[in-house]
Formats: structure tokens, sequence, C-alpha cells
């Protein structure tokens, strides 16, 4: 019966739902910029893209361990192997999402014995 009052209980709602995704953004621009790489080409990381894409990040490269999955692209962007991610120029303007639930804390200490300073790690929690 109230029109106004329906859209303003409905953006509260949106407002909150969007919560989480913009806590997450956040994140990423505090420790690293616009750009990332996104370490899970799987379901995990196919989800965080669309994040990403909707929130105007630019995602430079997928990284996984799965060997088969190396020099193939998805969603054009190409997915390299962790030992590539040595070869990235100005890691400290990058942000590095893991994007894998089983094996987040294994792929952390990954990513930290390659040389990626632990402030510019952010993990995906969908």
């Amino acid at each position: 019966n109230e029109p106004n009052e329906f859209v303003k209980k409905q953006r509260a709602v949106l407002r909150e739902q969007n919560r989480p995704r913009q806590s997450f953004y956040e994140s990423i621009v505090t420790v690293g910029g616009k750009e990332v790489v996104i370490f899970g080409a799987g379901a995990y990381g196919k989800s965080c893209c669309m994040d990403l894409f909707d929130g105007g990040f630019d995602i430079i490269a997928f990284c996984d361990n799965n060997q088969t999955l190396w020099g193939d692209s998805l969603y054009g962007i190409k997915i390299i192997s962790p030992n590539d991610l040595k070869n990235i120029k100005n890691k400290k303007d990058i942000c590095f999402i893991i994007a894998n639930k089983t094996h987040a804390s294994e792929i952390e200490e990954q990513l930290v014995n390659i040389g990626i300073n632990r402030v510019h790690i952010v993990r995906y929690n969908k």
C-alpha cells in the first residue's frame, strides 16, 4: 500500500546484501590497487572473477596449480603457473586473491614462498 516504504525497504535489503562484496573490494584496493591476480581457476575463481568484473578491477592473470590449465585462458585472461608469478613486475602494486576454499592456507604459504608479501594477499570468501 505504501510504494515509497517498499522501495526504501528493498534498497536497504540490497545494501545489506552488497556489504560483503563492498568490503571485499575495499580490502583489494587497500593492499594493491585495481590490478589483481586470481589464484584458482575453478568454480570459485570464476565466481571471484565475475565479482571483480562487476567492481571494475583489472584481472591480469589467473594462476593455478593444475598444470593442464597452464597456457589456457578463462574469460580471455591467461592462466599461468605459480612459477610464472616470479616474473610479474610491480608485485607491490598487485593484489593476489586466493579463490580456493579447500587449500587457501597452503596457497597462501605457496605465494609467500614465491616472494609475495602477505599484505598483498586477500582471500575470496563467497
